[in-house]
């Protein structure tokens, strides 16, 4: 069993009252532990109090049946017309692994020590045009990072995606107004100079963002998680194969009919949780005749 020293930390903007949230809860029936982050779209009353209902209820749930199911129990409260948000929930589980689920552009990294790793990808047309655009040289799309396309109202079983991220380092959950407001190159030098004390960590991210020219500065969150490495884990998934899972799971129920549908997904589901085994010979037996491939 791992043990998890969780720090958070908040810093209001300059446009009104704080809508950013985060919440933690551990389950008393299965053991894990969710943290929750959640960017409320706005600054009105209705969604700076409905911001950490969104996030308690992802925590909750998401402690109890898992990362994806938290998450969309969150999205359940944003589903009437009214305030929205986007958010991201991550669920450490009790052999050191981590599941992380987000709707929007919130964000999870992972630090190894060395080097510090985007697990997520935002869901804003910035985003998409620079993944688009790859090879073509610099677009300048920052512009439209606020063109959020997904969120937790909008979430849905087949759209939402989720990674598994590597036992051990830390675990941070951010904020558009941590990451869009400050470099990269200086999220990643505040966590190798603070990486031994998760609160002055999540202290300093939040410190780091910057006004725009026009003296706007978005609300700042950050959650850090310093995570024991688990017993026993002799292999594990790199981002990459875990977004190529989501990504596969979310094609399997989109695209399948039972009981297709149900080999399929309980072959990810073994992959996910257990790569100290080679589960690879299931799915692909699993797969075999779908017109889908892994």
């Amino acid at each position: 069993m791992s043990t998890s020293t969780i720090a958070t930390a908040h810093r209001e903007g300059t446009a009104g009252p704080i809508a950013d949230a985060t919440a933690t809860y551990t389950s008393a029936a299965t053991g894990h532990t969710a943290v929750a982050l959640v960017d409320g779209m706005g600054h009105d009353p209705a969604i700076v109090r409905l911001a950490p209902m969104l996030a308690e209820s992802a925590a909750r749930a998401g402690a109890q049946v898992g990362v994806l199911g938290g998450l969309l129990h969150a999205g359940v409260l944003a589903r009437d017309p009214g305030p929205d948000a986007v958010g991201v929930l991550a669920v450490l589980r009790k052999d050191g692994t981590a599941q992380v689920a987000w709707a929007g552009d919130c964000r999870a990294y992972h630090w190894d020590g060395t080097s510090l790793a985007q697990l997520t990808t935002d869901h804003n047309l910035a985003a998409y045009l620079t993944k688009s655009a790859r090879g073509a040289g610099e677009v300048p799309v920052s512009a439209l990072a606020d063109y959020v396309g997904v969120t937790l109202g909008l979430a849905l079983p087949a759209a939402t995606p989720f990674v598994a991220a590597p036992a051990g380092g830390l675990l941070i959950l951010t904020s558009d107004g941590v990451h869009d407001q400050a470099p990269d190159s200086v999220l990643e030098s505040l966590v190798r100079e603070h990486e031994g004390t998760p609160q002055a960590l999540a202290d300093a991210l939040v410190a780091a963002a910057e006004p725009t020219a026009a003296g706007y500065r978005d609300d700042a969150t950050a959650v850090v998680v310093h995570r024991g490495a688990g017993a026993g884990r002799e292999r594990l998934l790199s981002p990459e194969s875990a977004m190529r899972l989501g990504e596969l799971s979310s094609m399997a129920r989109r695209e399948l009919e039972s009981p297709a549908r149900e080999r399929v997904l309980d072959a990810i589901y073994q992959v996910m949780h257990s790569p100290t085994a080679d589960h690879s010979f299931a799915l692909m037996t699993a797969l075999r005749g779908t017109g889908l491939s892994w």
